[in-house]
């Protein structure tokens, strides 16, 4: 590979795609490329065992970021991104500050609503101590249905599916007999991950004892109604996820629902192969999604490799 030096990459989100796309650079290229890492958030948070914390499990782990980009030997930018502007390769943080960059990865995530007005919306980022009190008034024999309903939105299914039958087995060791409701607009549980998985899960539902609703596009009109179709559902509560929508970058395109658009090497349109995004959902299994996707897009890291070497000139002529 020919020598690099001076090339800059900017890494703009400190989850766990950020940060996976942190250490690949460095993993890949050593010391030749220039990092940097912007994140307003301290901590690397790992949100999936985040189903856990409702029931007194460990929860979400964390990881200092400024340790984390100091072990690479990266420089951390604690600020959010404001605009990019791929003409003159630079990024405007919400604090003011210019940053300059030949490669560019976003991984800054998404936007979280509600999707129903009168239902308890469970995320990674919180939503734990609602859980909790569900939880709790189902080992003290209080609560007596609840429904947990799968928005007809882009999101991520498998959280709503684990919190379900975690809330079966709860119940079932306290010796306690709530109606466990879960209604999906899919047409198989997890349709995304394929009939193997589908099939899977919906043993385990039936199991667990929670009847399962399939194909049924829910709406919540009252507090403790689900209605869908010609079915109208009364549960005490009623439990959903966050819709996602994209955050919607000023200086670069916005595809659906204003997430940025990317190509199969997860790189943004009109922007001279120098920005890069990580997946956005219309590429991830959601409940809209007919078929996972058949092979993974190429990381990012790897073409920033490519690009520096490609664009690299021998150090006596710089």
């Amino acid at each position: 590979m020919s020598a690099i030096r001076g090339f800059e990459v900017v890494v703009c989100g400190g989850g766990i795609a950020g940060v996976e796309g942190l250490l690949r650079v460095r993993r890949l290229a050593g010391d030749r490329l220039r990092v940097t890492l912007v994140s307003l958030d301290r901590d690397l948070v790992y949100r999936p065992l985040a189903v856990r914390a409702p029931f007194a499990g460990s929860g979400v782990r964390r990881y200092p970021l400024e340790r984390v980009a100091a072990h690479v030997g990266a420089r951390w930018v604690r600020d959010r991104l404001s605009s990019v502007d791929h003409t003159s390769r630079t990024v405007q943080t919400e604090a003011g500050a210019t940053l300059s960059y030949d490669a560019l990865l976003l991984a800054i995530g998404a936007q979280e609503s509600s999707p129903y007005q009168h239902a308890d919306v469970f995320s990674d980022r919180g939503g734990e101590g609602t859980l909790r009190a569900i939880v709790k008034d189902i080992e003290m024999g209080e609560l007596g249905s609840v429904a947990f309903v799968l928005p007809h939105e882009w999101v991520w299914p498998l959280p709503l599916y684990e919190l379900a039958l975690i809330t079966a087995e709860r119940a079932r060791s306290m010796d306690r007999r709530p109606r466990i409701t879960f209604i999906t607009a899919e047409a198989r549980p997890l349709q995304a991950f394929g009939q193997a998985a589908g099939e899977a899960l919906v043993r385990l539902l039936r199991e667990a004892g929670i009847r399962l609703h399939t194909g049924a596009v829910a709406q919540v009109p009252a507090p403790r109604v689900v209605r869908f179709g010609a079915t109208q559902l009364e549960a005490e509560r009623i439990v959903t996820l966050p819709k996602l929508t994209g955050p919607a970058i000023r200086g670069l395109p916005a595809g659906t629902r204003w997430f940025v658009p990317i190509n199969e090497r997860c790189v943004v349109p009109a922007t001279d192969g120098r920005v890069f995004a990580a997946a956005t959902p219309p590429t991830f299994p959601s409940n809209r999604a007919e078929s996972a996707p058949s092979k993974p897009t190429p990381p990012p890291p790897a073409s920033f490799i490519s690009l520096a070497s490609a664009t690299a000139r021998p150090l006596c002529d710089r």
